[in-house]
């Protein structure tokens, strides 16, 4: 029996580094931000939510160290809803700059969770050029439908901002 366990675990390892290799950089990157331990449901503040892009940008920035920022371009934005219930969005992408911009956008608003998108260079297929994810602040199923309907029309966001 032991050896079973331990034939399945040699088994599971090979199969993961065969996916591994088979990967682009940016797939790598986006697998290592979307999968893992859940996030812990948390309410924040428009300003918590920007400190919380700034860290993802930062972690995302590190994955990407060494290799050419042109070329694997990303963004990061806030998702949003309004107080009412009517009105769902995201903040321009997350930059020292932008910082003005997104507060004004969130001012009236629940931050929801944050977007990112990371350009891969070496895709093959242009629907995959852009590969998005979302982090919500609070784990609902409200509120990954709302993240999930936000996520198609990042890509062009993340390319192109305004």
């Amino acid at each position: 029996m032991a050896l079973a366990t331990l034939e399945q675990k040699a088994r599971r390892m090979a199969g993961m580094e065969r996916a591994k290799q088979e990967m682009t950089t940016a797939q790598r990157i986006h697998r290592a931000l979307t999968n893992g331990r859940p996030p812990m449901s948390e309410m924040k503040s428009p300003t918590a939510a920007l400190g919380a892009a700034r860290v993802l940008v930062s972690r995302i920035r590190a994955e990407l160290k060494g290799l050419d920022p042109e070329a694997f371009k990303c963004g990061v934005v806030v998702a949003y809803i309004s107080t009412d219930l009517t009105v769902l969005g995201y903040t321009v992408p997350f930059t020292e700059a932008s910082q003005p911009r997104m507060l004004s956008a969130l001012e009236g608003s629940i931050p929801i969770g944050l977007l990112f998108g990371i350009l891969d260079p070496d895709a093959t297929d242009e629907a995959q050029r852009v590969l998005v994810g979302a982090r919500p602040f609070l784990s609902t199923k409200q509120v990954d439908e709302w993240l999930s309907s936000l996520l198609p029309a990042l890509p062009e966001d993340i390319l192109d901002p305004a």
